[in-house]
């Protein structure tokens, strides 16, 4: 499991549906995008990246999504990169 350097304030309780969808990154870099929904939005990381964003449009996150285009509220990072959606959710959960 990644180590975190620092935490959201946000509860990481109640989650609703946890996916895998193909999006883009940066200037069109394809990725395997692991999105964890909660009430209020949903967390999302890029398959090894290291930063873990939250989003109020969770309905954005579908196939296709270029991630540069959304609208961030809180992030962290992790140390190491995630490499699994069961990996996003434990450190969610952490």
């Amino acid at each position: 499991m990644s180590s975190l350097e620092s935490i959201s304030s946000i509860k990481f309780k109640g989650f609703k549906m946890q996916k895998e969808i193909n999006g883009t990154y940066g200037t069109g870099t394809e990725a395997t995008i692991f999105v964890v929904e909660e009430r209020g939005g949903a967390w999302y990381c890029v398959e090894d990246g290291t930063n873990i964003n939250f989003t109020p449009d969770a309905e954005l996150l579908v196939d296709g999504v270029d991630i540069e285009t959304l609208y961030d509220t809180d992030c962290t990072q992790t140390i190491d990169g995630v490499e699994t959606l069961n990996e996003l959710i434990e450190i969610l959960e952490d």
